[in-house]
């Protein structure tokens, strides 16, 4: 009796599964609600199969009953994986794009919704907001990725930043090219607030700077013996000048640090003047 029962069910549980697929032929997003209560109802009929399956292998010494129940579990089981395959999460392969690394940002998007697509969709960067620079060959060498810089905007806002990239590990996308001999830079500014993309921006990178103040002189004023030593040539008369040796620190903006047996206000000689 029981073995009997249990055929009944799955056969009305076979019986729930053409309706199920004919439904979904039929209207399968209007009735992907009900369809989801069937397979609710199917899951509960295969519990239940199951339990009837192991009770007549319990009580029922024929073999064949119990293996047409198997089966018929299978079967059920089956139902429910199709269905799994079908209506469960997925996208088709062509639609799916792997990137080298996340987070990453559309830059911007090249085709409209409805759009026949013959050529590339859209333009993805990375997530971090960076700037870029050019700098003269004989200022790269000065520079190491690491170092502090500042990025400051018209309005005189500045933005602390640190110097990423320098030479071609700096080259973005779309970027201006360098000028002829020049070695593009990329910084990476530690707040972006109120920085936009295209903006132009300065940028300073800190090579190097003093504790305090010190003595300078124009680099014109510097000569370089042929030891290697260098020295400035100081008007200590009238048209009278005398060599003092000099060691040179950090230059810039035309001046060079020196120390040495020279002064503030000794007056020095300038490309020879």
């Amino acid at each position: 009796m029981r073995v009997a029962n249990a055929r009944a069910d799955l056969a009305a549980a076979h019986e729930a599964r053409g309706r199920i697929l004919e439904e979904v032929r039929q209207a399968r997003t209007e009735r992907l609600e009900e369809l989801r209560k069937a397979v609710r109802t199917a899951k509960e009929t295969l519990v239940t199969a199951e339990q009837a399956l192991r009770q007549a292998r319990q009580l029922s010494p024929a073999r064949l009953k119990v293996s047409n129940a198997t089966k018929d579990v299978a079967a059920a089981r089956s139902m429910l994986s199709e269905y799994a395959r079908t209506y469960g999460t997925s996208i088709p392969p062509g639609e799916v794009v792997f990137l080298p690394k996340l987070p990453a940002r559309v830059q911007k998007v090249s085709v409209k919704a409805g759009q026949r697509i013959e050529d590339e969709i859209a333009t993805v960067t990375s997530s971090s907001f960076m700037v870029t620079a050019s700098v003269e060959a004989a200022e790269a060498d000065l520079l190491r990725e690491g170092m502090e810089a500042s990025i400051e905007l018209d309005t005189g806002r500045r933005y602390r930043a640190t110097l990423t990239a320098i030479g071609e590990k700096a080259r973005v996308p779309d970027a201006e090219e360098p000028a002829d001999g020049g070695q593009a830079i990329l910084l990476t500014p530690a707040a972006t607030k109120g920085l936009r993309t295209g903006t132009a921006v300065t940028a300073r990178v800190t090579v190097g700077a003093t504790e305090e103040p010190v003595l300078v002189v124009p680099v014109a004023a510097v000569i370089t013996s042929a030891d290697g030593r260098a020295r400035v040539r100081v008007e200590h008369a009238p048209d009278r000048t005398r060599d003092v040796e000099v060691r040179t620190g950090l230059a810039a903006d035309g001046n060079v640090e020196v120390t040495g047996a020279l002064k503030e206000g000794d007056r020095v000689v300038v490309s020879g003047g």
